[in-house]
């Protein structure tokens, strides 16, 4: 059709290159299993001082907060293993077509390349859905795994601040 973008919308299941992985966007309807897995992580997501407003989450905070995400731009999916959420990541505008990626991933589920095929899909998807030109990784100054292991090898920070990682001419 004339005028139709064959781009695939910014908002939707995306399958990564590992088997089970997938990413879909978090909604008001993922609230409650949302909230179980903040509630499992809860040490775990202050632990650098980040995530303050995980920590302190209720039910009802977690319902709101993916309730305003349906109308803002940050897009936001949850990393889900055979049907269960186990994470999070997220591109956050700074200034379109630059944004910034952020995750968290349950603690008993490091160590799995979960992380790496999860950013790797949300930036190629990134590029084609949003046409972003650079993605900085967000890593919170003192969480040295984030910065030397979850974040794919091309696109690891070395100084613990927010950097490119992937670019576009």
């Amino acid at each position: 059709m004339i005028g139709m973008s064959s781009a695939p919308s910014p908002l939707c299941d995306l399958p990564t290159s590992m088997p089970g992985l997938a990413l879909r966007a978090l909604t008001s309807a993922d609230a409650e299993v949302y909230y179980a897995l903040i509630d499992r992580n809860r040490d775990h997501l202050a632990e650098f001082g980040d995530y303050q407003d995980e920590k302190r989450a209720t039910l009802e905070w977690v319902e709101n907060h993916l309730a305003e995400g349906s109308g803002s731009i940050h897009y936001r999916y949850g990393i889900f293993l055979d049907c269960k959420i186990i994470g999070r990541v997220d591109l956050n505008p700074v200034a379109p077509p630059h944004y910034v990626l952020g995750y968290w991933l349950s603690r008993e589920c490091f160590g799995h390349g979960y992380v790496t095929a999860a950013c790797r899909t949300l930036i190629n998807h990134g590029r084609t859905a949003l046409a972003a030109t650079m993605i900085f990784a967000g890593v919170t100054h003192g969480n040295h795994k984030s910065s030397h292991g979850g974040v794919p090898p091309p696109f690891r920070n070395e100084n613990l601040l927010p950097v490119p990682v992937a670019a576009t001419a």
